[in-house]
């Protein structure tokens, strides 16, 4: 990033405590605060046309995926499907087949409109989920909740900040 923008992120920025990851949300969110781009959207593109890394990471296929979670007695559910709808993938109609592969469930529960005011709107967001959850219903997936807390303040921000336990 430094040798495209200067020295316009510190590494504090980028890794916060706590933090074991490092994705692409923790050095757009940063640049798009100080100005860099004007939408979290403009900084994936630019992401994407741009940042190299040279490393090859080898991945399995979805079907090989899916089975080993199948082989560890486990079963799958497909994160955040509504940036996929939004990023015009027919992923409603993807279901039913993503199903005969082995999905078991979808993430039905998600912020969406917190977490991407400038994708979801409140009217999106709901008409969405109702869609999902038809679909999901109709073939039989399981629902499963996420609030993409990765800090605190994440936590907060979708659920409301926690007062203290009562104790009993």
């Amino acid at each position: 990033v430094r040798e495209r923008l200067g020295n316009v992120l510190q590494e504090e920025d980028v890794l916060a405590a706590g933090c074991e990851t490092l994705m692409r949300p923790h050095l757009i969110r940063p640049l798009v605060d100080r100005g860099c781009f004007a939408t979290y959207g403009e900084g994936k593109h630019w992401f994407h046309e741009t940042m190299t890394h040279g490393v090859t990471v080898p991945k399995p296929t979805f079907e090989q995926g899916l089975a080993m979670f199948a082989e560890a007695g486990g079963w799958a559910s497909l994160a955040h499907p509504g940036y996929y709808w939004k990023d015009g993938v027919p992923i409603l109609e993807r279901l039913p087949a993503l199903r005969e592969l082995g999905l078991a469930a979808v993430e039905l529960e998600y912020p969406y409109r917190s977490s991407s005011p400038e994708l979801f709107s409140e009217e999106d967001e709901g008409d969405f989920l109702d869609a999902l959850q038809e679909a999901g219903e109709r073939i039989g997936l399981r629902f499963t909740s996420g609030s993409d807390a990765h800090f605190p303040a994440d936590f907060d921000r979708v659920h409301g900040v926690a007062g203290p336990r009562e104790k009993a």
